[in-house]
């Protein structure tokens, strides 16, 4: 509390980004160089998003068979670059919807060698209007998203995106 100028004893806020700032000055350099990657990897996807033609993201697959490997610590690695991507998301340069989030964590998946991540793209019917979304899913494991809300989503079969 203050003294202000009026007399009166008031309750002073502390500015938004508080918090966020502590923490983004404890970061380690692994966990910066992740968040770059991270924003690198979202624009480079909305991009793709932006300039690909419509329905050039989306291929005809005949198997969409997750072979991801079921190891703890491999979800674990997978779970970080999910959590950098949804970071930089929420707080970074700009807020990608949920396609241009899917493909830049498979993007970065594949990079660090994790195959079997895949973009699933589901759609439903919300008060007369058909809204589609995408999501990763990962040795079963629903990343990008909540697996509560994916089941909304009527999975488009034999689409990939690429």
């Amino acid at each position: 509390m203050i003294f202000s100028s009026k007399g009166w004893l008031r309750q002073v806020r502390k500015p938004e980004g508080t918090h966020l700032g502590r923490k983004l000055r404890s970061l380690s350099r692994e966990e910066w160089a992740l968040l770059l990657w991270a924003q690198l990897a979202l624009i480079r996807a909305q991009i793709a998003v932006w300039i690909k033609p419509r329905g050039r993201l989306i291929a005809k697959s005949s198997d969409c068979t997750d072979i991801a490997d079921r190891n703890e610590a491999v979800l674990r690695e997978v779970r970080k670059l999910n959590l950098a991507v949804e970071r930089v998301a929420e707080h970074g340069v700009f807020r990608p919807k949920c396609l241009a989030k899917s493909l830049a964590l498979v993007q970065m998946m594949q990079a660090r060698g994790y195959q079997g991540g895949s973009v699933k793209v589901g759609v439903t019917n919300r008060r007369g209007k058909m809204e589609a979304h995408a999501w990763v899913e990962f040795g079963g494991a629903v990343l990008t998203d909540r697996e509560w809300h994916v089941r909304h989503y009527e999975e488009l079969d034999g689409a990939k995106v690429s």
